[in-house]
């Protein structure tokens, strides 16, 4: 998955673009749509099982969280002086 990809689909998630259950439901149609054209010879590789399995589960960990929890933790300085 590209870097861009990456952000996107944080961005939908993080800023609440989107529910949980709509990604759910556009990622397993994307799956099943690919799943079904690498089965008929129309494309090499379904490009969303990269991506799955890391997609359900920032979903599941974003559900355990309260509303005060942040989905997105911030480094202080020196924290990312240390990176």
């Amino acid at each position: 998955m590209s870097s861009s990809n990456k952000r996107s689909s944080a961005i939908l998630l993080n800023e609440n673009r989107l529910s949980d259950s709509s990604v759910k439901k556009v990622v397993d149609v994307l799956n099943a749509a690919y799943a079904w054209a690498v089965l008929r010879g129309k494309a090499s590789i379904n490009p969303v099982t990269p991506i799955k399995e890391t997609l359900m589960k920032r979903i599941a960990r974003n559900n355990g969280k309260t509303v005060e929890e942040p989905d997105v933790v911030v480094l202080s300085e020196e924290e990312e002086k240390n990176l």
